[in-house]
């Protein structure tokens, strides 16, 4: 369906040459894959590395006290305890075109 707007189109060729030093800032998200089943997932050990406790926010919204949600949530995050992972992080530049 994106092929069929040219707007979608012309934003996307200019977004995979202006971001082309980054990796994921020039893909199109809608053009990523034909099917779920081709999706790529982390490796498992991507998960031990990133999901940590300081990087976890449970949010709960509707009708619920905050007890009510301790109780839901704790048992699964009970001794839950890891270290973040260093990481160097770089700002996306844009990349001329020759």
């Amino acid at each position: 369906m994106v092929e069929d707007t040219p707007d979608d189109i012309i934003h996307d060729i200019f977004a995979s040459q202006v971001w082309k030093a980054t990796r994921s800032a020039g893909r199109s998200s809608a053009r990523a894959s034909s099917s779920p089943a081709s999706i790529a997932m982390p490796s498992p050990g991507y998960f031990g590395e990133e999901y940590v406790p300081s990087k976890v926010i449970i949010a709960v919204a509707g009708n619920v006290t905050h007890d009510q949600a301790v109780d839901l949530f704790g048992a699964g995050f009970n001794g839950f305890q890891r270290t973040p992972v260093e990481r160097t992080h770089t700002t996306p530049g844009l990349t001329a075109r020759p």
